[in-house]
């Protein structure tokens, strides 16, 4: 549970910020003894590469000399450290100066740091210090060769880790160690000022004069933060035999010692500078050091900040028992005779005296809820107020509901679909190093997490099946299956430039060249480009997709013209191996596909038929076989095994095909329908004549063992139909028979999953798990009113019966998105109908020109009905800016009326304004977006609206700049109705807000996925905002209903079916009927094993138990 706020009307949700992000982090009892005995003294060189992601040593020195670090230190060395090496000074700089220097350096414009020819006369050692940090700091985290590249560190934690590496290269320019093998002059060149070795220092002196007393040697003194230049020398030398020209094998060795499970602020935070945690610069702090005037302006965080403050604040309610009113002398008169200046306090000051009355339709129209005189006033805040109001009320973590979160997860760990062998699956790759998975052709700054090897090398090792011609790769959402493709695709273009190699040393021919092909849906394309970039420089990438011109940084070529057979692309030639096309399934469809040939042939006046089209004889589009590999993303697209997608994926023939989905069941089993066709190469080859010569039934085929002589009939269109997909068994059965065939083609692990499967590392040490908490809010009595008048006209004729089978049922759209509108806003009652999907990129023009909230301010002070009392045309035509007294009135308009956006925006105003973190929002209807945006707008936050009406390359940019901008779309709203499946939106984000709720759990988990995935570094803290009393809880309820059943079936139908988990009864952990809650605990009954009576049993409620703890669901906690 997460500590209330200090303010007990402020409704809000903490969290502790600092302990997340690596500040403030303090060691308990528990801390480890490497850390105990580090605190204080200067990194070792095994902990800064693993801290900097350098496997050898041969990395390490690589970087230290390349361009990424040598200049800038050799500047530092050279312009300041050298000559202050002979200097005496009480005191060192500490980090938090040296990042106060570089916040208030580079802010407003100025370039104090990162000018080309900075000004340096007047600089002091915290400037010097200064520009180093940023420099490092600024090119590692920008070129993909860096060592922060793509890391999801915080700010601190970089700075952290250089500041580190500052005093452990310094101490490589001691004066016993500069002129070493592994010193300053060997590894950048630098030199100590001559006759400096002569100098006496502090601690030299001492130890001469105890040598010429013979008396007990003395102890030097020295403090972490104040030594004196010549002292801090004598002290580094003490520690110079820790890293005495360490070998690759030592490092490994260390690194393994050094709690390799921790990440790498961990790392920074509790073993190597613990000293440094009242140093670092504190985010109030660093917001207050960049502000930029003592006066309101929008463009500053900290106004930003006390804009929201202030705006919240002058959303309360005055309480009308204690109306001040103006009267006369004749009534104050009476007033004092009969003692009427005796007021009592109210019951409850925030509401109306009045009697609840019954709610009827219109009443709605008549609120008062945005009347701005019925809200308390608030002064204008002086800069001494940001000191009050800069509390974290955010979500706090908590280590148990992670376990238990992990611990559930189990239920889906199918050890069938796994592999374990990391030291072979390495072996196989050619990975030199197994701690750090580099597959031969992959950049410094790229590697592979440890649990994917193992998944690379099951896909060499199904294309070796001859009677396959594809497999699917279906690791659970996040779990990087992108880089484990493309891993196996450069491995295959590596190996294929070495038999090139061999056969020109050898004066043969070369071997025959294909290109390979990704398809997938057109929003991804951008982001598979930036990953292919990221991995690997080999590839000669190659975008075919409609009129693409995005501009970004990625390399890659455009196909303009439409692919032939005779294109160069095929010409077999060894350079064509490198050859990478990116197409999405549209592209591939419409040029190559029967979308192509019923085009082709309409406009030749040709018969077509859409239930079976076929490729015309000699096509000249046809790209049949011209194809290595063919990478398939989002595959459960290719779910319809008659679709026009599906079908010209068909007519690629690829010479082996790769199937990527986290959901390969979208619907159920059935889909596996359309994957047989990309996976079976022998469709028809079962003989059931020869398993009655063997004495077999039909059934024994689904037990045989692996590796059997007729294995290859289970992959054949016969067994799935007529004895899996037609035959009418238990729901078990079909799952033992499915999974028996999975086993052959399909890889699957979960965030459980283990390498090796006992006792080895689990996948989810690498991935952070994620925390939700469900805040409930609360209308005011004003606001719950006029909702409930809303609500009851808009609940009538929710539901419409199909006209062809009665008993079936479908929602009222148009009801439900109302309702699902007014529980966000109850501006919406006057305004919904100007914000349908087609009006979306207007408003937000509106929005962006300063118009459309003040439009909004005069409809509904009028009461004026949007589609009723004027139309959607004339709200546009009319829409015009107005002046307001204060800088918060617009967003207290806004405020007013959702006590979901009063709970959500103070979090996020933490989140970007006060710890520089992004933040996704998730909506159900464009028009929250709409409204989420012009709530931001009016703080003054950047945001992006990933909507409907942007273009494929407008999407892409977007994206793009949410996860690779530091300062740019600091807050994305995203729409559940918009297709983003695929979409990797960790990079820079870990805080996931569902401001609306959901039709189905699949869809709110598929948003959720978008961030809690590979490459999220951190804890993903989502927050649910649902409003008591409203039509969210019904859809929150029904939701749960729904995938009760999912869930049922997902956990019956792929089982397990190691022995230890099947009992002699048939039943299994993962039926829900052999769980109980007992107390507080879910409890798997044994065999034989009865209920006690207080256990509750209820199916239904032990399922939700269940989902809770798999989702990582903190308790729900009301707010307001």
């Amino acid at each position: 549970m997460a500590s209330q706020s200090s303010s007990e009307d402020s409704g809000e949700v903490e969290i502790d910020y600092n302990t997340l992000l690596g500040e403030d982090v303090k060691s308990d009892a528990g801390s480890s003894t490497l850390a105990k005995e580090r605190k204080g003294k200067t990194p070792t060189q095994g902990e800064l590469m693993k801290a900097c992601h350098l496997a050898t040593k041969g990395e390490w020195r690589e970087w230290l000399q390349s361009d990424l670090l040598c200049p800038y230190w050799v500047e530092l060395w050279n312009s300041y450290l050298k000559k202050a090496a002979l200097a005496k000074s009480e005191r060192g700089v500490g980090l938090n100066i040296v990042q106060e220097r570089m916040v208030s350096g580079e802010s407003l414009g100025n370039t104090k740091y990162s000018g080309r020819n900075p000004n340096k006369e007047l600089w002091d050692e915290a400037d010097h210090l200064a520009c180093f940090v940023w420099h490092v700091k600024h090119e590692n985290t920008r070129s993909n060769n860096g060592v922060f590249y793509n890391r999801n560190l915080s700010d601190t934690a970089i700075e952290k880790i250089i500041w580190g590496l500052k005093d452990w290269i310094r101490q490589k320019h001691t004066p016993s160690y500069i002129d070493t093998a592994m010193g300053g002059t060997a590894l950048f060149g630098t030199t100590r000022e001559e006759g400096e070795k002569s100098v006496e220092t502090r601690g030299t002196k001492r130890k001469r004069e105890a040598k010429e007393n013979s008396s007990k040697k003395q102890v030097v003194q020295t403090s972490g933060k104040g030594l004196n230049t010549s002292d801090k020398d004598t002290d580094m030398d003490k520690e110079d035999s820790r890293d005495e020209d360490l070998s690759d094998k030592d490092l490994e060795s260390m690194i393994d010692e050094e709690e390799s499970d921790k990440d790498t602020e961990e790392i920074i935070a509790d073993g190597v500078h613990q000293n440094w945690d009242e140093e670092i610069l504190k985010p109030k702090r660093r917001l207050y050091v960049s502000r930029v005037s003592d006066t309101f302006d929008i463009k500053d965080p900290y106004w930003q900040y006390l804009l929201v403050v202030q705006a919240l604040d002058r959303t309360k309610r005055i309480p009308e028992d204690n109306a001040v009113i103006d009267i006369d002398e004749h009534e104050q008169a009476e007033a004092i005779i009969n003692n009427d200046d005796v007021i009592s306090e109210p019951v409850q000051s925030d509401r109306r005296s009045t009697k609840k009355k019954k709610y009827t339709a219109g009443d709605e129209l008549k609120t008062d809820v945005f009347e701005s005189v019925k809200y308390q006033d608030a002064e204008e805040y002086d800069p001494n107020r940001i000191a009050e109001a800069m509390s974290s009320d955010i979500m706090q973590p908590t280590q148990t509901g992670l376990t238990v979160f992990e611990a559930q997860r189990d239920w889906f760990n199918n050890r069938d679909f796994q592999r374990e062998d990391h030291d072979m699956a390495c072996s196989m790759l050619g990975i030199e190093n197994k701690k750090v998975c580099r597959i031969r052709g992959m950049r410094r700054s790229a590697c592979l997490k440890f649990w994917q090897p193992v998944i690379v090398w099951a896909l060499f090792e199904m294309r070796f099946k001859a009677y396959l011609k594809g497999c699917i790769l279906a690791d659970s959402v996040g779990l990087g299956k992108t880089w484990e493709a493309l891993a196996f695709i450069l491995k295959i273009v590596t190996d294929f430039n070495e038999e090139c190699e061999r056969a020109r040393r050898k004066k043969a021919p070369y071997p025959d060249a294909k290109p390979n092909i990704i398809v997938l849906p057109p929003g991804l394309i951008q982001q598979w480009a930036r990953e292919i970039t990221s991995m690997t420089s080999v590839f000669d990438l190659y975008i075919y997709y409609g009129d693409y011109k995005i501009q970004s940084n990625v390399s890659s070529k455009i196909i303009e013209e439409r692919l032939t057979r005779d294109h160069e692309l095929f010409n077999k030639k060894p350079e064509t191996a490198r050859a990478l096309i990116l197409t999405s399934y549209q592209t591939l469809n419409s040029r190559h596909g029967p979308g192509a040939v019923k085009t082709e042939s309409e406009k030749r006046g040709r018969q077509f038929n859409p239930t079976s089209p076929m490729m015309p004889n000699n096509w000249k589009y046809s790209l049949a076989g011209k194809f290595n590999i063919g990478l398939f993303d989002e595959a459960q697209e290719l779910r319809n095994p008659t679709s026009f997608q599906n079908l010209a994926c068909q007519w690629l023939a690829c010479s082996w095909n790769v199937l990527l989905t986290g959901t390969p069941w979208y619907n159920s089993v059935h889909d596996f329908r359309g994957y047989m066709s990309l996976v079976f190469k022998e469709p028809s080859a079962w003989d059931e004549t020869l398993l009655h010569r063997r004495n077999m039934k039909v059934k024994d085929i689904f037990a045989i063992e692996k590796g059997h002589q007729l294995e290859y009939m289970l992959c054949t269109n016969e067994a799935m139909e007529t004895y899996i997909f037609s035959y009418p068994p238990t729901a078990r059965i079909v799952g033992e028979r499915m999974r028996r065939v999975l086993a052959l083609l399909m890889v699957r692990r979960t965030i459980m999953s283990t390498i090796p499967f006992q006792c080895g590392k689990m996948i989810g040490s690498d991935i952070p798990g994620s925390q939700k908490k469900i805040l409930t809010v609360k209308y005011d009595e004003y606001e719950l009113s006029t909702y409930k008048s809303a609500e009851k006209e808009s609940r009538r004729g929710l539901f419409v019966r199909d006209h062809q089978d009665r008993k079936r049922f479908f929602w009222n759209s148009k009801k439900l998105r109302k309702l699902v509108l007014i529980a966000s806003w109850l501006g919406f009652i006057f305004l919904s109908s100007s914000l349908e999907v087609s009006k979306i990129p207007a408003a937000l023009r509106l929005l962006e020109r300063g118009i459309l909230v003040d439009t909004w301010i005069t409809q509904v002070e009028k009461k004026i009905v949007v589609g009723e009392d004027m139309t959607v045309k004339d709200f546009y035509r009319t829409a015009k800016a107005k002046k307001h007294d204060t800088n918060t009135a617009r967003l207290e308009f806004l405020l007013r009326g959702s006590p979901k956006m009063r709970a959500m925006l103070p979090i996020i105003r933490d989140q970007v304004l006060l710890y520089k973190e992004k933040a996704i929002i998730w909506t159900l209807y464009p028009a929250e977006q709409v409204y989420v945006a012009a709530v931001l707008n009016e703080v003054g936050l950047d945001y992006g609206v990933y909507h409907s009406g942007l273009n494929v390359s407008e999407r892409s940019r977007l994206v793009e700049k949410f996860n690779h901008s530091a300062s740019e779309c600091m807050v994305l709203i995203n729409s559940f109705s918009v297709n983003s499946a695929g979409l990797n939106l960790q990079n820079k984000c870990r805080n996931v807000h569902l401001f609306s709720p959901t039709i189905s759990k699949s869809i709110r988990n598929q948003a959720i996925g978008r961030s809690c995935r590979l490459g999220q570094s951190r804890i993903v803290l989502v927050y649910e905002y649902i409003v008591e009393d409203s039509f969210n809880t019904y859809l929150q309820d029904r939701s749960d209903s729904k995938a009760f059943t999912g869930l049922i079936i997902e956990m019956t139908s792929l089982i397990r079916s190691d022995a230890d988990e099947i009992e002699d009864n048939g039943l299994c952990k993962t039926d829900l009927t052999r769980w109980v809650i007992r107390g507080t605990e879910l409890v798997y009954l044994e065999s034989g094993e009865e209920a006690e009576d207080s256990d509750v049993q209820d199916p239904e409620l032990v399922f939700r138990r269940v989902l809770k703890a798999i989702e990582g669901e903190q308790e729900t906690e009301a707010v307001g």
